[in-house]
């Protein structure tokens, strides 16, 4: 099965080429005209149901012992302060996107039990504690 991909370029010169990045794959096109549409199998375009490691497959990762240490102590009352503390690599550690995961930041309402959870597993406290930052953030953003 494949399907069809539209794209524009502007200013195209003649035999060009064009290294084209999407959804992890490298695609190659020389000649192309300002329109095109070029064929990919579906299969690339999916991700598999399992690329994503459940709950029970993330452990403590004692690079961010200190972000938890942070939260028992009560020192962390909002989640967007987590951006001071190495958000590329935690965004890894939780298999999350770098502007998904400040975006939850942000805006924490965002945030599933879910990652609450693997965030909290990954930094070695109770998710209790992040969802108690979590409600008080709300309640302020959202005045109830």
């Amino acid at each position: 099965m494949f399907t069809y991909i539209d794209f524009q370029l502007i200013d195209i010169k003649p035999n060009i080429k064009l290294y084209y990045h999407f959804a992890n794959l490298n695609f190659h096109f020389e000649n192309i005209s300002s329109k095109n549409k070029v064929i990919i199998p579906v299969s690339f375009l999916m991700k598999s149901r399992g690329s994503k490691n459940s709950v029970n497959d993330f452990k403590l990762i004692e690079e961010f012992e200190g972000i938890g240490a942070l939260f028992n102590q009560g020192s962390i009352v909002s989640l967007s302060r987590l951006q001071e503390h190495q958000p590329t690599n935690l965004s890894k550690a939780l298999q999350m996107g770098f502007n998904t995961y400040t975006d939850k930041l942000r805006n924490p309402e965002r945030f599933s039990l879910e990652d609450i959870i693997k965030l909290a597993i990954v930094i070695g406290t109770d998710y209790r504690k992040i969802l108690e930052v979590i409600q008080k953030e709300i309640k302020e953003k959202f005045k109830v």
